[in-house]
Order: C-alpha cells, then structure tokens, then sequence
C-alpha cells in the first residue's frame, strides 16, 4: 500500500481546492458506476417501529430487502473526526432495493443514504440532478410520513468511478496516463492512494481513494476512484450543501485526470 501524503510527495503533484473551475461540461462515457447521497441525523433518530412504516410507504418502488451491518456513525470536520455513536434497539442497517436492481435507499436509525448503481452497460448513469431529486424526494416522504423534520448533524457524497485499464490499452498500472498527480514513470502491478482534503465551505472534509482491482465477471483490471464529501455548515441549506460539495468533487476530478484520460471519457465543454 502507498500512502501518498507521507511517501511519495517527491512524485506527486497534488491540486489544492484554490484552483476553481468555472465551467460546466459533460461526458459521454462517464466512468461513474454508483453515486451515493446520504444524510446523518441528529436526536431524535429514527425509532424501529417507524422503520417498520417508512418500508410500508416505499414498498411499491423499493420491494426487496435485506440486512447488513450498521454503518458507523461520524462527525467529521475540517480539522479531525470523531466517533458519534447513538444507542438504539437497531441491530442493523436495511437495504430497500427497486426491481431493477440500480436504485437503493440505506435506513438505520441515524442514517438515510440513496445508491443509484450502474448495473449493466445498458443502464447510463441519470446525472446528478435526476439522483438528488429522487434523494430528495424520499426525505420528503420520510417527514411527511413522520410528521416532523428531521435533524441533520451531517450530509455526505460520494461517486465511484470504474476506470478500465484497457481503455487506456494499458496492461499494468500506469498512473500518469490517467491521472495528471503522478509523476512516476514506471507502471505498477498494483496501488492504494488515500489522501484527504479540508473543505471549510462545507463544513467537512473531501477523501479520495484511488486503487488497484480486478472484476469479477470479466476479470478485466481496473482503477477503482471513490471520491467523498461530508460534512456539514450550519449556514448552508440541504440543497445548497449538497451543490457545492457535487461542485468541489468535479472541480476535483477534473483537476486530476489527464488531457487522455478526458478524450477517452468524451469529455466536452457545454
């Protein structure tokens, strides 16, 4: 594993979130496999016997279900994270999934997250907008339902991003080919990169998580990107947090790929 902040700084050229970019554009083949959007919710959380009444609202469009673990519960900040941990009778995180398999809604008694997921090459990724309006919209049958607001204490974004090697016509790893950071020449046969960035506009922090991996079905090698904001500003309405911190991670991911890595993904300027 590489931890870029402490040992390769003498190779990589990181962008600071200084340098905005004042420009919309698009893709055309957009590497983006899954977007996730998600709240944290201060007291009062959500109770198991509500739980129960939110999956009978949403079970028409969301019929599936199954349990995982429970997520951890965070605050994070500019400057560090600390555990926040809520008692409850939960002992899960549930999973309501829509018949088509790319849609997702994540409950437990502090946390409301929205997945939409590429789940074939048929099916494109919707844009930003169309995900957060359906985020939106379960957060408003929520309340409605419940019949109170709920209390946020943190929001969270995160895209990931399948990168294939053999749209590069790459065999191994060759970072700056991709991504305009790295200066090391020579390919590896696998990598980590963690780094995380203050962003004080939102309250929070940006993480990106950069990695080797191979797939499962085709067993095609790729670059796995998960880039994550999250925080909170109590300045700063949902909607408004929520298009900034979308704003700061393109900014983000449009200053770390190359001019290659662009015209391979059909990048355009609107």
């Amino acid at each position: 594993m590489i931890e870029v902040a402490d040992q390769l700084n003498v190779v990589l050229n990181f962008p600071t979130n200084k340098a905005i970019i004042a420009m919309k554009f698009t893709f055309e083949n957009s590497p983006v496999i899954e977007l996730v959007l998600g709240i944290q919710l201060d007291n009062p959380v959500i109770e198991l016997s509500e739980e129960i009444e939110i999956f009978n609202i949403l079970k028409n469009t969301f019929p599936n279900i199954i349990e995982v673990q429970p997520l951890a519960s965070i605050i994070e900040n500019v400057d560090a994270f600390r555990p926040h941990i809520i008692s409850n009778n939960w002992i899960s995180r549930k999973h309501y999934i829509n018949k088509e398999n790319d849609r997702l809604i994540q409950l437990q008694p502090d946390r409301l997250l929205f997945n939409w997921r590429k789940e074939s090459e048929k099916n494109k990724y919707p844009k930003y907008e169309t995900v957060f309006n359906a985020f939106k919209e379960i957060i408003n049958k929520v309340e409605e339902h419940l019949k109170r607001t709920l209390v946020y204490n943190q929001f969270e974004i995160t895209y990931v991003d399948h990168i294939l090697l053999d749209l590069f016509n790459l065999k191994n790893y060759s970072i700056p080919e991709i991504f305009s950071f790295h200066k090391q020449d020579t390919p590896y046969n696998n990598m980590y990169f963690k780094y995380t960035i203050p962003m004080e506009t939102i309250g929070g922090v940006m993480h990106i998580d950069i990695k080797s991996a191979i797939k499962n079905d085709t067993k095609e090698k790729i670059i796995i990107l998960e880039s994550t904001c999250r925080g909170f500003n109590p300045n700063m309405k949902l909607d408004d947090w929520f298009s900034k911190a979308h704003q700061l991670l393109l900014e983000h991911f449009i200053s770390i790929i190359t001019e290659n890595a662009k015209s391979r993904w059909g990048y355009k300027e609107k």
